[in-house]
Parts: structure tokens; C-alpha cells; sequence
């Protein structure tokens, strides 16, 4: 699984936001830093359960992956107003979005297949 691109990347971003983001987060927004973790987690959850399945279960579980993306997305862009590393943000928001991108062609090439095989 280590070659699987978009696997590699969900990791990637992770492993980035737990270094370099959660810890810049003032204890006031402690919320915050804990639905950015648990966002993160459910993603790579969601994105596990979607390799290992096929066809209706594994389109369901790229659409619970997106709205995970939506999710980080917005605690991202809440995060913009705080005192935060901006290069640091920026970055996280950048493989997010490529992330974001990879997601939505497979699950367009997903659908594709679905409707050919009817």
C-alpha cells in the first residue's frame, strides 16, 4: 500500500499537521486541535476502508473521505485568523488541496465504472 499515491499523500499530510500545525494552536482553541485530529484520523480511516473495497461500499466511503476533506478544509481556513505559522498553514492547505484533488478524480473514475457496467 506504501505505493498507492493518494495513501502515501493522506499520510503525508497528517504526519505534517501533527508536527507542524497542532501544536502552534493556542489552548484557547483547543477544540479546534481536536477536531483537526479527529478529522484526520477519520480520513485515513475512511481512505483505508475505500481501497479495501469495491464498487457501491468503496463510492460511499470516497464520499465520507470527501466531506472529511471539507471538514479540514474549513478548520484550516478558521485557523487563518489565529497566530499561526502562516507558511506552515499555507503548506498544509496546499496538500490538502492536492489531496482534495486526487480524491475527487477517483471517485469520478469510480462512478464511470459503475454506470459502464450497467
Amino acid at each position: 500500500m506504501d505505493n498507492f499515491k493518494i495513501y502515501s499523500s493522506a499520510l503525508n499530510f497528517d504526519k505534517y499537521i501533527r508536527k507542524n500545525l497542532v501544536y502552534e494552536i493556542s489552548k484557547i482553541d483547543r477544540d479546534i486541535r481536536i477536531h483537526l485530529l479527529d478529522e484526520s484520523y477519520y480520513m485515513l480511516k475512511n481512505l483505508n476502508k475505500a481501497i479495501y473495497n469495491k464498487g457501491n461500499v468503496r463510492i460511499k466511503y470516497l464520499v465520507d473521505l470527501i466531506v472529511n476533506i471539507t471538514m479540514l478544509d474549513y478548520l484550516l481556513g478558521y485557523l487563518k485568523d489565529k497566530n499561526i505559522n502562516h507558511n506552515h498553514l499555507l503548506s498544509a492547505i496546499n496538500k490538502l488541496t492536492n489531496l482534495k484533488n486526487m480524491i475527487f478524480s477517483w471517485r469520478n473514475t469510480e462512478e464511470i465504472k459503475k454506470n459502464e457496467n450497467k
